[in-house]
């Protein structure tokens, strides 16, 4: 349950400095990534259901419809956010609380779903009523794409902290424990590099690869993993089971 102050800060989450902030400039700063996602892991058909859980100001949507996907729907607690997706044209964003708009949908009636930088707003039971019911409500074969704050980051703790609505961060090895305890299968998660679409991008990109390297080198020295995770957010899907 949402308490005062949550409703508080969501209410006024633009005006804070936490949402919207490049959403006049069509989410410029975000195309080459977001772009990236959906032509990764959204499955070919325009024709396919997508929901966007906690939505903010319209961003997944924006790109989903740049690629031609119209059956779209979008939900976020944040008024704010709502009216500056509108003003942007995105008409497919209402506000609403996800829990309960999860509950409306029948079972099996869409084909994936978005919960982008949400999760970890949510308390222990309510994470896991939104699993249940996004589990429910996706068809056989259906995909759960997240975007959660990454505790493995070496910069981790800016982003958890970042939002004093933020309750939790998550590593792969929970976002597994979550995804399985739910009932999702095919499970992969993934580091958010930069993307490179230019010159200074794929500097950062040759930066990041070089600046990380010894972090690997230590984690695998510890753990015998050659695989590790180190942006301060990472991207997880999942799939029901046919």
């Amino acid at each position: 349950m949402t308490q005062d102050w949550q409703r508080r800060l969501y209410a006024a989450y633009v005006s804070t400095g936490q949402g919207g902030i490049n959403a006049e400039q069509k989410f410029a700063s975000s195309r080459a990534h977001l772009l990236r996602l959906i032509d990764r892991h959204v499955p070919a058909n325009r024709d396919a259901r997508i929901l966007d859980l906690g939505c903010g100001a319209g961003n997944i949507l924006y790109f989903l419809k740049l690629r031609g996907f119209t059956k779209l729907d979008g939900v976020d607690f944040s008024k704010e956010q709502i009216d500056l997706a509108h003003r942007l044209g995105l008409v497919e964003a209402r506000q609403g609380d996800i829990v309960e708009e999860l509950s409306r949908l029948p079972d099996g009636s869409v084909d994936v779903i978005f919960a982008m930088d949400i999760l970890e707003h949510l308390d222990g039971d309510t994470l896991f009523r939104v699993g249940d019911e996004a589990f429910r409500v996706l068809r056989g074969g259906g995909k759960l794409i997240v975007h959660v704050p990454n505790a493995d980051a070496i910069f981790g703790s800016s982003i958890r902290y970042g939002d004093l609505t933020h309750e939790r961060a998550f590593n792969h090895l929970s976002m597994r424990q979550f995804m399985r305890a739910v009932g999702f299968t095919r499970i992969a998660c993934f580091e958010d590099t930069p993307v490179p679409h230019g010159i200074r991008s794929t500097a950062r990109a040759f930066l990041w690869w070089v600046g990380t390297l010894g972090f690997r080198l230590l984690n695998a020295a510890e753990t015998g993993q050659t695989k590790s995770i180190l942006s301060r957010n990472f991207l997880a899907t999942a799939i029901k089971p046919q």
